[in-house]
């Protein structure tokens, strides 16, 4: 997904990295423009067409433009793999423009999310860590924290688990039942901590208690003295890039549960608002306090 790590939500990415062209296209002199832009239009029709792809007449036809111009425009973006042209003659989005959207996701995903998340450690006094896929696990993308002597690690880089972490399960909200079994269901181990789930059933059930509530949480699942709190951050397509966590030491936040999770959610809310393509981020800097 963009995963942001993999490429399991290249729409999404994609629609970051057309708002970057656009804005480099409109400062580029008149000619230069003009051909940008007519690239960037059989991108969109590639785009919009059949899952399959499309053929050059199909395109030209939905462009209204000349065949023989488009096929020479479709062999120079094949060329520089932006296109793929399958045996058929149809072409597809290629691989050097999805490698392009990854990067691209991740920087947006990342100049968006870090300034929520030092808000949110600074209001809360307690880490925050921005995460995504990497395979069938998770893997910690930022960290922001206040520096208190007490708190939990900073983790950015390193993998966790989907099964027993409050950003994993975040993560899976959008899966249905059958696709957690095929992600997890080969898992040989699972958390070795008494409240950690032990089963892909025992896993499905928190899911779905956790995704009606709009966030998910752990207390000493992972780890025997920490307590997290996540809530999914989505993309413009709306499917989920990331999930944003609070962690903290379980002696000081347990019985705030619930009041941490409201915050996680609104702040998350905030990062997937500004992530809409086009769109001016517009921080209201709303008071994010614990009741």
């Amino acid at each position: 997904m963009s995963t942001i790590g993999g490429a399991e939500h290249p729409v999404t990415a994609l629609c970051l990295l057309t708002e970057t062209l656009v804005d480099y296209i409109t400062e580029m002199p008149e000619l230069e423009r003009s051909v940008a832009g007519r690239m960037v239009a059989i991108l969109d029709a590639v785009t919009d067409g059949p899952a399959a792809g499309s053929t050059c007449t199909e395109l030209a036809g939905r462009l209204g433009r000349d065949k023989s111009v488009i096929s020479r425009q479709l062999k120079e973006l094949v060329r520089l793999g932006v296109l793929q042209r399958n045996t058929d003659g149809r072409h597809s989005l290629g691989w050097h423009l999805f490698a392009l959207a990854q990067r691209s996701g991740n920087r947006k995903l990342l100049d968006v999310a870090i300034p929520v998340m030092r808000s949110l450690a600074t209001t809360t006094i307690e880490r925050v860590y921005l995460t995504t896929f990497d395979g069938r696990a998770a893997i910690t993308l930022a960290s922001e924290g206040p520096r208190q002597a007490v708190e939990a690690a900073e983790w950015a880089g390193q993998l966790s688990p989907l099964s027993c972490t409050a950003s994993g399960r975040a993560l899976l909200f959008d899966h249905s039942p059958a696709e957690v079994r095929t992600l997890l269901g080969s898992q040989q181990t699972w958390g070795s901590l008494p409240g950690s789930p032990n089963s892909c059933d025992e896993l499905i059930e928190r899911l779905a208690v956790e995704r009606t509530r709009g966030y998910s949480s752990v207390v000493a699942e992972y780890e025997p003295d920490l307590l997290a709190v996540a809530a999914p951050v989505r993309g413009a397509d709306g499917t989920i890039l990331a999930a944003l966590n609070i962690s903290a030491p379980r002696f000081r936040r347990e019985i705030q549960i619930d009041q941490l999770g409201t915050l996680v959610i609104r702040a998350a809310d905030r990062i997937s608002r500004d992530l809409q393509p086009f769109a001016t981020a517009e921080h209201d800097h709303e008071q994010l306090m614990v009741s």
